[in-house]
């Protein structure tokens, strides 16, 4: 969703329509994993990061899940304005 761009706190998650997410740390292209500086593959046998890198992948899902709730429900037809017919 939206974030304050011009916040020091702010989010540098990107996500891709596709599901594929790169943060400062982790670049996700499908399945694989790689180390964002360095370019690297993370083998699954690096529990700690692969683990971190798959709740990123979650929660980029689930963004793109509600993304799309939003677009596809016309709110605007539920309102009416009182006197107005």
């Amino acid at each position: 969703m939206g974030q304050d761009l011009l916040s020091h706190e702010k989010n540098e998650t990107i996500v891709f329509r596709n599901g594929n997410v790169i943060t400062p740390e982790y670049t996700i292209i499908f399945e694989n994993i790689y180390n964002t500086k360095t370019g690297e593959l993370i083998p699954n046998a690096d529990t700690l990061s692969y683990n971190r890198a798959q709740m990123l992948s979650q929660d980029a899902k689930e963004q793109l899940r509600i993304s799309d709730m939003i677009l596809e429900t016309d709110l605007l037809s539920y309102y009416t304005l009182p006197g107005l017919e």
